[in-house]
């Protein structure tokens, strides 16, 4: 009988030990992930640019504008508002990237998605894009945020315990890129977001988009631009 004592109490503190070793690497790696996101600099907008003479770019408007749009609940980011008619000269498009069946997104998985798609982290706390290649723009084509408030997307925060029900994509129009150029840019990495994070594409009013809701905001960019000439036409002859 005694020995059965000693034999489980053996028993319990290898288990104690193993636990607490496994706990200490896990916290290592942790550490070790954090100090390493720290020291990067390739996430970051600074470092995208070969030309360090060119100043930073005003805050864009429209991710301030939507960031102020967050309610201070954990709420998803809603559609804006329909234009003012002061602002029928700008447009904001915006998808929505979300998990299936109630789940979250991991942060280390968003964070490895970001690097492949070399989305760069700067203003506001998100990530932006600003080009493809040698195509580069100091003003983000399309930019990424947390669905959840207050939205921000930053780096140390993702290499650690986070999670989210969903991301979204958006972009004002008129922007660096034609609008239908920054349109399939911005659609094409939200598909890829989706299919790598294991979520689907939803559009502004959180439904599920589908081939003909993507001709329905192709026509609509189509129209704003095609407007937008004819009124810099018309005031540039009147």
């Amino acid at each position: 009988m005694d020995n059965q004592f000693i034999l489980i109490g053996v028993v319990i503190l290898i288990t104690i030990s193993v636990a607490l070793l496994i706990w200490q690497r896990n916290r290592r790696n942790y550490n070790n992930r954090r100090k390493e996101m720290a020291e990067r600099t390739d996430l970051y907008t600074d470092d995208y640019f070969d030309d360090k003479s060119i100043s930073e770019p005003p805050i864009v408007d429209d991710i301030v504008e939507l960031k102020k749009e967050l309610e201070p609940s954990e709420q998803p980011i809603e559609e804006e508002a329909e234009e003012e008619p002061t602002k029928k000269s700008e447009i904001l498009i915006i998808l929505y990237v979300v998990a299936h069946q109630q789940f979250n997104f991991a942060g280390e998985d968003i964070l490895t998605i970001l690097e492949k798609t070399g989305l760069k982290y700067g203003k506001m706390d998100i990530f932006h894009h600003y080009g493809v290649g040698e195509i580069k723009s100091r003003k983000p084509v399309f930019s990424i945020a947390n669905i959840v408030a207050p939205g921000t997307l930053n780096p140390n925060e993702l290499a650690a315990n986070f999670t989210t029900p969903g991301l979204a994509l958006f972009m004002k129009l008129p922007g660096p890129f034609g609008g239908r150029v920054a349109f399939e840019l911005m659609l094409n990495h939200a598909e890829r977001f989706a299919e790598e994070l294991d979520g689907i594409v939803e559009d502004e009013q959180h439904t599920l988009i589908d081939q003909q809701k993507i001709t329905s905001l192709r026509e609509r960019i189509a129209n704003f631009e095609q407007r937008t000439v004819s009124l810099a036409m018309l005031k540039q002859f009147s």
